[in-house]
């Protein structure tokens, strides 16, 4: 259910209302919001700093983001299509 509405919404917006339908009490709301979002791994996280994905002027600068491929962009929009 989290997945699905992170795909059409990721706000999350609606997802309370389908949390109340399948009887989750209101408290927990905000917890399962919150999860919906993981944390990357240290490793990860690691590897973005050092690629400096967290500056994306230098990353821009050293030229990260020209060979990103067309076909991974068309293949991508087609899946929020499919939902």
């Amino acid at each position: 259910l989290i997945a699905f509405h992170l795909r059409i919404d990721p706000s999350l917006s609606g997802l309370d209302t389908d949390l109340r339908k399948i009887g989750i009490h209101p408290d927990y709301f905000e917890i399962y919001k919150t999860l919906a979002y993981p944390i990357p791994p240290v490793a990860d996280i690691i590897t973005m700093a050092v690629r400096e994905a967290f500056t994306p002027d230098i990353a821009a600068r050293f030229g990260q983001y020209e060979d990103y491929p067309r076909s991974f962009v068309i293949s991508s929009s087609l899946i929020k299509d499919k939902t």
